[in-house]
């Protein structure tokens, strides 16, 4: 029988990759569903939690998903977009200017 765990510690030696521990993908498991589309009560029952508090802490947003979002937003209420990106890198935050 395939021991999961082993396998993916063997991995992960091979692949020389430290500091990740398997309890990790869950992160990469939730966060691209969500940037992909599927909606949270879906990758809540994917994930086979009771309350999606908990789905919450594994489905992180990029910053460009949320500047997708806010495009969106801004093509529905004025027929195109009217923002400009400013992106700082130092402080890793999005700023609207209008």
């Amino acid at each position: 029988m395939f021991n999961v765990k082993r396998g993916f510690k063997t991995a992960l030696k091979r692949a020389k990759v430290n500091d990740f521990k398997f309890h990790d993908l869950r992160h990469t498991f939730a966060s691209p569903l969500v940037m992909a589309g599927v909606d949270l009560p879906t990758v809540k029952e994917l994930f086979g939690h009771k309350d999606i508090k908990m789905t919450l802490r594994y489905a992180h947003f990029a910053p460009a998903h949320k500047v997708k979002a806010l495009d969106i937003l801004d093509t529905t209420l004025n027929e195109r977009p009217t923002r400009k990106k400013v992106y700082n890198s130092k402080e890793k935050e999005l700023a609207i200017a209008r």
